[in-house]
């Protein structure tokens, strides 16, 4: 077997047991899944990758060019995995905020370089923090 034929394997064997690995774990592994594409069969518990995040997929599908994982009244097909590192979450190392990702209250996020503390769990979290009127998000002075 060529280094070629190992590699395809290997990525293979990721991309099948991705619906047993941790998020933090698929995202130590990232760039052995495969871009997301339009016309495509999707299984829930697979991930893809799209616009440099990671997707979790949430229910069997035939993905549509019109609907891509980052795309409006998406996240019950496609979840955004957040980058998580130790200690993520703290004042100190808040967690980077992306649209559609699951959100804890007590935790702290960053969002166009202002930290929030998360009020209420938001799973999954639609409203940016700093959205007028939204009480879940608290800025941090």
């Amino acid at each position: 077997m060529n280094k070629q034929d190992v590699g395809a394997a290997i990525r293979k064997a990721v991309q099948l047991f991705s619906k047993s690995l941790e998020d933090s774990d698929v995202l130590k592994v990232g760039a052995l899944f495969d871009v997301w594409k339009p016309d495509t069969i999707y299984k829930a518990g697979g991930v893809v990758n799209h616009g440099e995040v990671l997707y979790k997929i949430m229910v069997d599908h035939t993905s549509q060019a019109h609907q891509p994982p980052d795309s409006p009244g998406m996240l019950a097909i496609y979840r955004p995995i957040a980058e998580e590192t130790p200690g993520a979450g703290s004042i100190g190392n808040p967690i980077l905020w992306i649209n559609g990702m699951d959100c804890y209250s007590g935790k702290y996020y960053i969002s166009n370089g202002i930290k929030y503390l998360c009020k209420a769990d938001m799973l999954p979290c639609v409203w940016a923090p700093g959205t007028p009127g939204v009480w879940q998000w608290e800025p941090v002075v």
